[in-house]
């Protein structure tokens, strides 16, 4: 879960590098937004991969 997580976060950094128009430098914020909710759904799932090894360990 853990590298889930960090591959769609990663993959809502490269949408957010690119959502802005190089030769206008204006930001197409439907992608904008798309990327923010990637980032963090990438973060939830960070998150609970963590704490659930967190709980796998502690009952070794």
């Amino acid at each position: 879960m853990l590298k889930n997580g960090l591959f769609i976060m990663s993959i809502g950094f490269i949408f957010i590098m690119y959502s802005i128009n190089s030769v206008t430098g204006v930001y197409q914020w439907g992608k904008v937004i798309f990327a923010i909710i990637l980032i963090v759904i990438g973060a939830i799932i960070f998150n609970q991969g963590r704490l659930s090894d967190k709980k796998e360990k502690e009952k070794v």
